[in-house]
């Protein structure tokens, strides 16, 4: 575990009874003190915030004009309003800030964790400057003005009555058939019967029900494509949910509404020196606000996101499926890769043209396959082409009419869609058709083909700016399942049984994290996903160290070397965040990978067997030019539930049916929370607001406690461990340093050591004095000194950490730890341990910082 110190804050209460003299209101005698406190700062807040931001603003645009006059922040802080204290930077602050932005605060006094935003000048918004605790709530969505969206008593319509609702979904989640649903519904019905509103009574009931409640989203239609190939028409299903209409679906839901991002923003972080530009989302990137650009003036996007990946259903045999999944890039990323009425969606079934033996290779196979693919796939886009092209007005949720034209900003797939999608370029085919001699060498030149490509008929959408990168296909599956971890295996294999075992035992002894899969062996056995081959990556480093050692195998070492590095270049990949600093280290760390894949290839010599020039390797060099046109690399996939006859027509009707249980959901969650407010009094509202000078500790859950002991009875039950050799005077000494030079609880040390550290957490318990309950741990520092940095260290980015004797044992709040930390023991070293910065990419920015530290 690492920790700091933090300060927390203790509310006193007044035995009087009286008004609020901030808001007039009338509440009992109890908690009123607490309560005037509250209500007192959110005013000076909100008056504060307000102020700043129209100083802020003022500051920006005296700026841009070039003014050389005193800004108003100088003089603002000489007023009266609240004073504000920012936290310096230290260790713990966030390192991914690192973009020069001078003309924002060149000579202007902004605090660290100040917020920049600057819209596209289309939007005719002026730039805003924010606090932390301001930045990212939506004016539209947060604000007072804005009236809930009306909700009546009976959203479960057309079910009958909410149980029925409810039921409904739960079969439908469960995968029940017909007589497993008849049966639960017999069972209800004896169980119940009376106690509550409920009126299905058979399978058919429910599916009537459903089939009513469908009518509420846009279906599912049913095309025919025919295809000439050797003097036939081929013809092909095609199933698509009209994209324009299931964004309409999307604008017009009033919970989603507020929701809608519309213009390209600059966002900017202060961290004490300059604002930073920072990428994350969509509408934050260089593509965005690019396109933007050629838009008439109150023309935004309406920006999708397609992925096309042909899969197995696994619930269906050996069928195929190629599914193609939707998201609104205009929705923030918890909505659009969540679970909910605006997460992904299945907009199409594409037709798979069958293998044949007698055809397969064939250029008029391969090219028939293309056509068919394009020809099926105009079928999605048809409903947005023309609103591509001229616009469509919308009165949005902030009142506001906008031109919105549509458009595909992403695509991801596997590389074989990819060049479906892909391999062909309009110019070419145009010289083609005009000359088919000279057409087919330039063809073949690019290695493209003569076929009609679906994305040319969207504006704004050429496949080739649209198709990403995708590190779910291209590197946990490709780069790594398919060549690295097989290449490793192969150096493994070559040591012999006992170097193989090995790994396995260090992958079975691995401890158990939290989203992190855990295997007991992996050299032997063959593994297809993705997610999986990911957390392998993550734990081989660590497991096979010890084994392909330089002095034993030192082609399996260079290997080893060129994973390290290709493991620290997906985490830069993987961040949420990113920067000009992190893109910069990215990218330095792209060359760092190649270098050492070069000396993998150069160090086997004749021995060499593998062509280590493929796509998905080249495909990393494009990954931080797509972070930087499009947002972070964030990827999500999606089936379940038929009888393996007529696959298509059955999972896409249970899917539109997942699709309207999630829209009613939606409205009956809304409605409950809207109705448990009404009910709460007063006090219990203010109770859940926050303020910034209140302490965060949503980090940290306590579980049950256990039977109460004394001091002595602990340090009598274990006599055997150092760590707790004289408990009570340690732990006197910690209360003499803690509480005593406090004189409110939990308060910062004032030691003067604010040090992130690691510590062994050993015992954890709460401990009593009057009315303060401390929550505190005996803990083992883990920064005891390791001697110089051994060279394997150093090769493979290891981060070794040892903790120091048992007698150094020391006590802590639990308030104070940051998060949890992930060591693996050093199997070489006893004592030893390493730290797992591979886990997330908090711990990964982390551990950076400790070691440039």
């Amino acid at each position: 575990m690492s920790y700091t110190k933090k300060r927390a804050y203790v509310q006193s209460t007044s035995a009087q009874s009286v008004c609020c003299k901030f808001c007039n209101g009338s509440f009992s005698a109890h908690g009123i003190k607490s309560h005037e406190g509250s209500c007192s700062r959110k005013q000076d807040k909100k008056q504060f915030d307000k102020e700043f931001a129209d100083i802020a603003a003022q500051v920006v645009k005296a700026q841009r004009k070039g003014s050389e006059s005193t800004t108003p922040l100088q003089e603002a802080s000489k007023s009266n309003g609240p004073n504000w204290t920012f936290a310096i930077c230290g260790s713990d602050s966030d390192t991914s800030m690192l973009t020069s932005r001078t003309a924002a605060a060149a000579a202007v006094p902004i605090a660290c964790d100040t917020f920049q935003t600057e819209y596209h000048s289309n939007s005719g918004r002026a730039p805003c400057i924010k606090t932390f605790s301001t930045f990212g709530h939506s004016l539209e969505a947060d604000s007072d003005a804005s009236p809930l969206p009306i909700v009546d008593d009976e959203l479960w319509q057309p079910f009958m009555c909410r149980a029925d609702f409810e039921f409904a979904e739960l079969a439908h989640q469960a995968a029940l058939n017909k007589d497993q649903t008849n049966k639960m519904l017999q069972l209800i019905w004896q169980i119940v019967e009376g106690h509550t509103k409920f009126t299905f009574r058979s399978h058919a009931e429910v599916s009537k029900a459903w089939d009513q409640a469908a009518t509420q989203m846009t279906p599912f239609q049913k095309h025919v494509i025919s295809v000439p190939y050797k003097k036939e028409e081929l013809e092909f299903d095609v199933h698509t949910r009209p994209l324009w209409d299931w964004a309409m679906d999307l604008l017009e839901d009033p919970l989603l509404a507020p929701h809608f991002i519309w213009d390209a923003q600059h966002l900017y972080k202060h961290d004490s020196t300059d604002f930073k530009l920072f990428i994350h989302e969509p509408w934050t990137a260089d593509r965005w606000w690019r396109i933007q650009s050629s838009l008439p003036d109150n023309g935004v996007l309406f920006a999708l996101i397609l992925y096309a990946d042909k899969t197995h259903l696994t619930s269906s045999g050996h069928v195929k499926a190629y599914p193609v999944i939707a998201r609104c890039a205009n929705l923030p990323v918890h909505i659009r890769n969540g679970d909910g009425i605006g997460g992904g969606r299945v907009v199409g079934w594409l037709p798979i043209v069958p293998t044949d033996s007698n055809e397969d290779g064939k250029l008029s196979y391969t090219n028939l396959k293309h056509v068919v693919w394009h020809k099926a796939f105009i079928k999605l886009l048809e409903s947005i082409i023309l609103y591509s092209k001229t616009g469509f007005a919308h009165k949005c949720f902030d009142g506001i009419m906008r031109w919105i034209y549509p458009l595909i900003l992403l695509l991801s797939a596997d590389y074989e869609e990819q060049c479906m999608m892909a391999l062909d370029a309009k110019a070419f085919l145009e010289l083609y058709l005009r000359d088919c001699v000279a057409g087919e060498v330039v063809l073949k030149e690019h290695s493209l083909r003569p076929i009609v490509n679906a994305f040319w008929e969207v504006e704004n959408s050429n496949p080739h700016e649209t198709l990403s990168f995708d590190p779910l296909h291209v590197n946990d599956i490709g780069n790594w399942g398919t060549h690295l971890f097989k290449e490793l295996k192969i150096r493994a294999k070559a040591l012999g049984r006992e170097a193989e075992a090995t790994i396995d035992g260090q992958f079975n002894m691995f401890p158990r994290w939290r989203d992190l899969n855990h295997f007991k062996s992996v050299m032997k056995i063959s593994f297809s996903d993705g997610n999986k081959l990911r957390d392998i990556a993550k734990q081989m480093l660590y497991a096979a160290q010890s084994v392909l050692m330089r002095n034993e195998d030192p082609v399996g070492y260079t290997l080893l070397q060129c994973i390290a590095s290709y493991l620290q270049l997906t985490m830069y990949i993987a961040l949420d965040v990113h920067t000009e600093a992190t893109l910069a280290a990215g990218e330095a760390e792209l060359v760092v990978f190649e270098t050492r894949l070069h000396a993998y290839i150069d160090i086997q010599g004749e021995d060499l067997t593998k062509n280590w020039n493929f796509p998905k390797v080249h495909a990393l060099t494009h990954a931080f030019s797509d972070i930087r046109a499009k947002g972070a690399a964030r990827n999500f996939t999606y089936l379940h539930q038929t009888n393996r006859k007529d696959v298509a027509n059955q999972v896409l009707k249970l899917d539109h049916i997942s699709l309207v249980s999630e829209l009613v959901r939606s409205r009956i969650l809304h409605f409950d929370e809207d109705q448990q407010k009404r009910i709460m009094s007063q006090r219990e509202l203010e109770d859940e607001d926050t303020l910034d000078d209140q302490p965060f500790a949503g980090h940290l859950y306590i579980g049950t406690p256990q039977v109460p002991v004394s001091l002595a009875a602990v340090e009598e039950g274990n006599t055997s461990n150092r760590a707790f050799q004289d408990f009570r005077k340690k732990f006197a000494k910690f209360l003499n340093n803690f509480v005593v030079s406090n004189n409110i609880p939990l308060a910062d040390d004032k030691d003067g050591n604010d040090k992130n550290t690691f510590v062994w957490i050993l015992f954890m318990f709460k401990f009593v004095v009057g009315n303060h309950t401390f929550e505190l741990a005996l803990v083992l520092p883990m920064d005891a000194p390791t001697g110089s940095r051994r060279s394997v260290d150093r090769d493979l980015g290891l981060t070794r950490l040892q903790a120091w004797p048992p007698a150094s044992s020391e006590f802590i709040s639990l308030q104070s730890i940051i998060r949890g930390a992930l060591l693996v023991p050093d199997p070489d070293h006893n004592g030893d341990f390493f730290l797992v910065d591979l886990v997330d990419t908090d711990m990964f920015l982390r551990a950076k910082t400790l070691r440039s530290s």
